[in-house]
């Protein structure tokens, strides 16, 4: 007897050229992604053809070490 449980998917928006490379090329321009694994301020994404595997900061603000938000990704809820 098996089980179902749902998965937590997130679209992604990229903020650089190299994520709007890995968006268009490796993810085959689907921003969908599955989280794999959510630390309260980090992400770890797989998209959803399973061939692009990141982790994206959810983090907001600037600290003493600059800019806390994701250099690459937004993440779209």
């Amino acid at each position: 007897m098996g089980y179902t449980y749902s998965m937590k998917k997130v679209t992604v928006k990229p903020k650089s050229s190299k994520a709007k490379n890995r968006l268009a090329n490796t993810m085959e321009g689907n921003p969908v992604c599955v989280i794999e694994q959510n630390t309260g301020g980090e992400l770890f994404l797989a998209s959803e053809n399973r061939k692009y595997f990141f982790w994206v900061s959810t983090r907001t603000g600037i600290n003493r070490f600059g800019e806390k938000s994701d250099a690459h990704w937004e993440v779209i809820e």
